[in-house]
């Protein structure tokens, strides 16, 4: 199996394979065994089983002779190969080093039929065949969030049955585990399980996570508590927790730029902004050409209404990464909200020239143009938006206003009812409608969609007493009992 090298293991299947296993399968086992222990010795020797993980899965020698030991293990119907082949293949997949197990399963599978395999023990071939889309599919079986089923289906011919097979025979039982292994699985577990056991689940994973602490691989250590058990307890809203994981990461290597970042959007979430920013602060100074932490620590002065300050640090970090899309959105909301809405725009088209399929982008582009008084232009960008997401009841409700700008009321009203048709509860198309026919002089019209918008909420009905959109129907005898509230 190995690329490059005339191996002990290629002899052995030239010469042994049909013969010896149908003359004596004792010895040919017994010969697999022997090149499972020296293939096993082979990794060894080219790094130390003491070695932390990073050590092993990093050099691709070891990876080689740990891939043919896996092979020679199963095809000497070893009684504890499967469970060596699912720690290798949750090591291998926190690494995201699959072909470890991927290699020996391919060359088993292109021997023979998995159902058929001579060489394999019934339990074996059972266990391979279930396991198989987690070694090939290893990020859509075991980590993405939620499963995909029919993406899935369609593009790697996966069932439901045979992924939700995968995962339990890939992550069950968890006791005969150990190790990095064993974290991994429980961290795939904490995605494959209800919400309510997730919690659960991930401390368990950080209880795992103590034990792996490796003193003379920092980076590997802090990143078991910032990246796997922090970022999955902060994407389940559960920031408390997220922060002692991120202290964790901090407490093994405390130039972790990346945890005081983390660290400072969580704290940022729970609206202890000032602490937050102090966070920004602290990885910046470690390391200052670290755009990320520019870029969160703006938004957070943002939050706060530091205006000045917060596109200061935009502008840094676009000095650093001045390809990123999204910063240049967010620069320009905050020049937005100072008024300055020309430059506003000119970084919205900054934006939209790094990625010009972007929705928000263009969106915002047209809201600020409608401000400007230039709803032509603004019907030209919330087009471009709908062409990228034709499902957005809002851009039609705001792309109606611009239309009534130009008392193109009809298509304004086409645009409210588009709207309507995505979602027949959204109260502001509903409001709107009955502004644009109000605007419109058609005063039956305008009733009966304000009645409604009432119905759906009944502020809606202060609103209108003092809304200029109804001035010319504002006498009127049923918009004045609408409004007051006179049922008679």
């Amino acid at each position: 199996m190995g690329q490059g090298r005339q191996r002990l293991d290629d002899v052995a299947r030239d010469v042994f394979r049909q013969a010896l296993f149908q003359d004596d399968p004792e010895l040919f086992q017994q010969t697999h065994q022997f090149l499972a222990d020296y293939c096993k010795a082979k990794a060894d020797a080219e790094v130390s089983p003491d070695a932390p993980y990073p050590a092993r899965y990093e050099n691709p020698d070891w990876r080689t002779w740990r891939a043919d030991y896996l092979y020679h293990l199963l095809t000497s119907r070893n009684s504890n190969s499967q469970l060596q082949f699912r720690t290798h293949l949750l090591e291998a997949r926190y690494f995201q080093q699959d072909e470890v197990v991927g290699i020996p399963l391919n060359a088993i599978v292109a021997e023979f039929e998995l159902a058929d395999h001579p060489f394999l023990s019934y339990a074996d071939r059972i266990f391979l065949k279930q396991i198989q889309p987690a070694v090939q599919r290893g990020w859509a079986v075991l980590e993405e969030y939620p499963i995909n089923y029919p993406y899935n289906l369609e593009n790697y011919g996966l069932s439901k049955q045979e992924t939700e097979k995968a995962i339990k025979v890939c992550l069950q039982p968890l006791n005969p585990l150990s190790g990095l292994a064993k974290f991994t699985a429980l961290l795939f577990q904490a995605q494959r399980c209800s919400t309510e056991k997730r919690f659960a689940w991930l401390q368990q994973a950080r209880v795992q996570a103590e034990t792996l602490i490796t003193p003379t691989d920092l980076e590997f250590s802090s990143g078991l508590f910032l990246w796997r058990i922090g970022t999955t307890f902060s994407a389940l809203g559960c920031k408390e927790e997220a922060i002692a994981n991120y202290d964790k990461a901090i407490e093994i290597n405390p130039n972790d730029h990346l945890a005081w970042t983390a660290r400072g959007i969580a704290l940022s979430a729970l609206g202890r902004k000032e602490e937050a920013i102090a966070n920004y602060d602290k990885a910046i100074e470690i390391d200052p050409d670290f755009h990320y932490a520019w870029n969160n620590r703006g938004i957070t002065l943002a939050d706060l209404g530091r205006k000045e300050e917060a596109i200061d640090s935009c502008d840094k970090a676009l000095e650093l990464k001045p390809d990123d899309h999204l910063t240049w959105i967010i620069r320009g909301i905050m020049l937005t909200n100072l008024d300055r809405k020309e430059e506003a725009i000119a970084s919205y088209d900054k934006s939209l020239e790094i990625k010009p399929d972007n929705y928000t982008a263009w969106s915002y582009r047209g809201t600020v143009l409608a401000d400007l008084g230039r709803p032509e232009e603004a019907i030209a960008s919330y087009d471009k938006a709908l062409e990228i997401k034709r499902d957005e009841a809002t851009t039609w409700v705001v792309r109606g206003f611009a239309l009534e700008r130009l008392a193109r009321y009809e298509d304004a009203i086409e645009s409210y009812n588009k709207s309507l048709s995505l979602n027949p509860e959204f109260h502001q198309g509903v409001y709107s409608k009955a502004c644009c026919y109000a605007l419109w002089s058609k005063v039956d019209e305008a009733i009966e969609m304000l009645q409604k918008a009432i119905e759906i909420d009944a502020n809606y009905r202060e609103q209108a007493k003092t809304d200029t959109d109804f001035d010319g129907i504002r006498e009127d005898a049923q918009f004045r009992r609408l409004v007051e509230g006179d049922k008679s």
